[in-house]
C-alpha cells in the first residue's frame, strides 16, 4: 500500500474583480482544483490540486491567462 496522497499548491495574484470569475472557471473544469483567497485586498489565491495534475493545472492557467492576467507568486 502506498503512502497518503498529498495535495499540491500554487499561489497566484490577479485582479480583485476577477476572483469570482476565476473560481467559476476552475470549478467548471471538472473541479480541477480548489481555490482559497489568502488576501482579498491583494487578490492572492492558493490553488490546491491533486498530485499528478501539475501539467493540467498549468495548461488551465495558460488558457485562463488569455482573459485574466495571472501572476504566479512565491510566498515567504
Amino acid at each position: 500500500m502506498k503512502g497518503p496522497h498529498r495535495s499540491q499548491h500554487c499561489y497566484l495574484r490577479l485582479r480583485r474583480r476577477d476572483i469570482a470569475y476565476f473560481k467559476f472557471l476552475l470549478e467548471a473544469h471538472d473541479n480541477l482544483g480548489v481555490m482559497t483567497v489568502l488576501d482579498k485586498y491583494e487578490a492572492v489565491l492558493r490553488v490546491s490540486f491533486a498530485s499528478g495534475r501539475e501539467e493540467e493545472i498549468q495548461d488551465f492557467f495558460k488558457g485562463v491567462s488569455r482573459d485574466i492576467p495571472l501572476q504566479e507568486v512565491r510566498l515567504k
